[in-house]
């Protein structure tokens, strides 16, 4: 099962992920975002002080790996994305096999769980929720396995609060409130471990606190031996969570009322887990407690709908109990065969038609395509300009739609904040400006709006490349030694 794994994922992740071979560099703002941070890094440029963002170290570096691997597109992203989903498909792999007795039935439910990573109602583009999710499914896989089967002896108990606290690190080190989520687990474990008389708790809260520290730690030496290990704890999460505090907060309450996407997602969610119930009593409440907690972390910091995304992996649950179903209805070996190419099936088709609806994919050139071909343009417009300048130094004055500018060009951040946060204070703000007094930048994009922000910038002596286009409402401005290149 491992092998198919590993072969059917990737297969998938071509159509499913934007990041694959088969699409368009094109399109993109956080991927692009990220990739530029993990950029500035392989390229020698000193994390929160070169340049800084409300993601961790362990984010910039996955994207630094696959910038490595392909320096001017997301074909290394992809790779790490193939990567990620392998190891998450096989962790609920082994998740759905404690309550399934098939292995294609159990293959069947983790390859379905990729439609549900990837619908088009909450994934366009690979956010840092994507990294977390190997974390998520070994946290939960961890649980499910000393809760409701066999495997809890000591030995068990020990490998569990390692494994989680792991997870919980790896996700410190890429989103925090992601963290906050799998703590959860943690508090799980120390349950389980309290009402068992098998294991020391003392034990399970130093392995978490070891598997936590493992990953934590290199990135804290690392730090102190570059000097910025202030700045990393300042800016990542004093700072983050100031810009967090302003940010407005999805309506969830008006969503569910409006009978919105958010609703379906909640109750559906909730469904799922809650037929946890139908297939045990022992430790039942555990998936549903976890997903409200996940929940209610969400909800905290929700701006758009894609911060749902953690919770996706509740799905599981639903259909591993779908899968109960199909083997009371079939008993035969050929039956649930045919029931586990069928999925495969499935999933396959689910991603063709996602790529179809999407302009950047390259195999099929059809109608949503030419819609957006000014656009497209007008990018290419723009790369032709910046690409001129080997490893631009770019900043961006709340214009994000362009920020793909700096994936083909090699653009590496103008500023410590390369593009504005929602929620920027001001203090960061003149940070870019001081910057820019120091030239740092060679271009600078701001908003057509921004007229206010254009005229210090042009004051500070920069001169004006490309004016507002139909799509791309910014202006272009650099350096005033670059005149000569364009001339």
């Amino acid at each position: 099962m491992v092998g198919l794994t590993v072969v059917l994922v990737p297969l998938m992740l071509l159509m499913l992920s934007i990041d694959s071979p088969c699409y368009e560099v094109w399109g993109r703002i956080d991927s692009s975002w990220y990739f530029t941070a993990g950029k500035a890094w392989m390229n020698g440029m000193t994390p929160y002080v070169d340049f800084s963002d409300s993601k961790g170290p362990l984010l910039w570096l996955i994207y630094g790996v696959g910038y490595l691997l392909s320096n001017h597109d997301f074909v290394g992203v992809w790779v790490m994305t193939c990567i990620t989903y392998i190891v998450t498909t096989l962790l609920n792999y082994r998740t759905a096999r404690i309550f399934l007795k098939s292995d294609c039935l159990s293959l069947a439910v983790s390859l379905l769980m990729l439609v549900v990573y990837f619908n088009n109602f909450i994934h366009y583009e690979t956010k840092s929720e994507d990294c977390c999710q190997p974390f998520i499914a070994l946290s939960l896989w961890a649980i499910c396995r000393l809760a409701y089967s066999k495997q809890s002896s000591s030995r068990h108990f020990k490998r569990s609060s390692w494994m989680i606290g792991v997870s919980i690190g790896a996700a410190l080190m890429i989103k925090f409130t992601v963290a906050a989520m799998i703590f959860f687990f943690a508090i799980m474990l120390m349950v389980l471990a309290w009402r068992s008389e098998k294991v020391n708790i003392k034990i399970v809260v130093w392995r978490l606190l070891a598997g936590a520290m493992a990953v934590c730690l290199p990135f804290i030496v690392i730090f102190a031996f570059m000097g910025n290990l202030d700045d990393f704890i300042r800016e990542y999460f004093l700072v983050t969570s100031r810009i967090s505090s302003h940010l407005p907060r999805l309506n969830v309450i008006k969503w569910i009322l409006d009978g919105g996407v958010l609703s379906g997602i909640i109750i559906i969610m909730t469904i799922s887990t809650g037929t946890v119930f139908f297939m045990t009593r022992k430790y039942a409440w555990m998936p549903l407690s976890a997903f409200f907690w996940f929940l209610f972390i969400t909800v905290q910091n929700a701006e758009w709908i894609y911060y749902y995304y953690s919770c996706m992996i509740f799905a599981l649950f639903g259909l591993i109990m779908l899968a109960r179903c199909v083997d009371r209805a079939m008993r035969s070996r050929f039956a649930i065969s045919v029931t586990m190419v069928t999925a495969i099936v499935a999933v396959g088709i689910f991603s063709f038609y996602k790529a179809y609806q999407l302009p950047t994919f390259k195999p099929v050139k059809h109608d949503v395509a030419r819609e957006f071909e000014a656009k497209r343009t007008e990018y290419y417009r723009h790369i032709s300009v910046v690409k001129r300048v080997y490893k631009p130094r770019i900043a961006f004055f709340n214009c994000n739609n362009v920020i793909n500018v700096a994936d083909e060009t090699g653009g590496l951040p103008g500023c410590k904040y390369f593009a504005k946060q929602f929620g920027a204070t001001e203090a960061m703000v003149e940070a870019q400006y001081e910057d820019i007094k120091r030239k740092r930048p060679h271009f600078i994009y701001v908003k057509k709006r921004e007229r206010e922000s254009l005229e210090r910038i042009e004051q500070l002596g920069y001169i004006h490349l490309l004016e507002p286009g139909e799509i791309y409402d910014v202006y272009l401005l650099a350096l005033p030694e670059l005149n000569e290149l364009y001339l």
